[in-house]
């Protein structure tokens, strides 16, 4: 299926990521990308004392919450799982 037909001409994340790109082109750019995310996910989770710490007070959003949540968020697992689905949708829409 043509990457037109599955996107439209509308503005989209994959339309921009893949207009005028061929296949393999798309595919070597995921893959820098892929260290790119994974060096972010790394540097983001020693962050986590310093997020709970900026949040606003007036949110009254409990600290232990926040940060089982954020544990969650930088889990290898979910982080490989929102890769993992990244480039399910990336490979369903590139020609």
């Amino acid at each position: 299926m043509q990457v037109h037909a599955l996107l439209g001409d509308g503005p989209d994340l994959f339309w921009h990521l893949v207009l005028g790109l061929d296949r393999q082109k798309v595919l070597t750019i995921a893959d820098r990308l892929k260290t790119d995310y994974d060096e972010s996910m790394r540097q983001s989770s020693h962050t986590t004392t310093d997020i709970i710490e900026e949040m606003p007070q007036e949110w009254k959003v409990p600290a232990e919450i926040v940060s089982e949540k954020l544990r969650q968020l930088f889990d290898g697992q979910w982080a490989a799982a929102v890769w993992e689905n990244f480039m399910e949708c990336l490979n369903e829409n590139i020609g």
